[in-house]
């Protein structure tokens, strides 16, 4: 009976960290285990410049660097179950871009996910609905495509036009 239950406890390890990668506390350095956690703390899904003065908030440059991280997409995985709301939408953001497949079949509970998020983009401070920032009739949503294209793209996006 014991050695059934090690090899079910075994099996089933294996299978977590076969669909979910190893915990980031463990394959991340410490640079990329601070924005792994001010993306599981933050309280707003910001844009890439913010204000009048379009500054990068601390919320935009983590995500951009754990995105650019090769474990990355793991750490989003996680912060899709340890996040607030706004860090969330910041996991299915990524998780768009690194494993589509992924994201396709997490996506799909804040389709219909009750309550609101904070956002921040350019001068427009807001609460929005999850479920309309995720899937919405306009382009600039997390299952199109618009917020992934938004974070980037933003080079493309912002240089001028000649």
């Amino acid at each position: 009976m014991r050695r059934k239950i090690v090899v079910v406890a075994a099996v089933l390890t294996g299978a977590w960290l076969l669909i979910m990668g190893a915990p980031p506390s463990l394959v991340l350095p410490p640079a990329e285990r601070a924005h792994y956690e001010t993306l599981c703390n933050t309280e707003s899904f910001s844009g890439r410049a913010i204000g009048i003065a379009a500054v990068e908030p601390p919320e935009s440059r983590a995500f951009m660097a754990l995105a650019a991280h090769p474990r990355g997409g793991s750490a989003f995985k996680y912060l899709l179950l340890r996040g607030t709301m706004a860090g969330r939408i910041y996991a299915l953001v990524g998780l768009r871009r690194t494993n589509p497949a992924f994201f396709s079949v997490a996506v799909q509970p804040f389709r219909l996910w009750p309550g609101n998020v904070a956002t921040t983009f350019g001068c427009v401070i807001s609460s929005s609905p999850v479920k309309t920032v995720v899937d919405s009739d306009e382009p600039l949503d997390v299952i199109d495509g618009g917020y992934t294209t938004l974070f980037f793209e933003w080079e493309a996006l912002t240089r001028p036009l000649t």
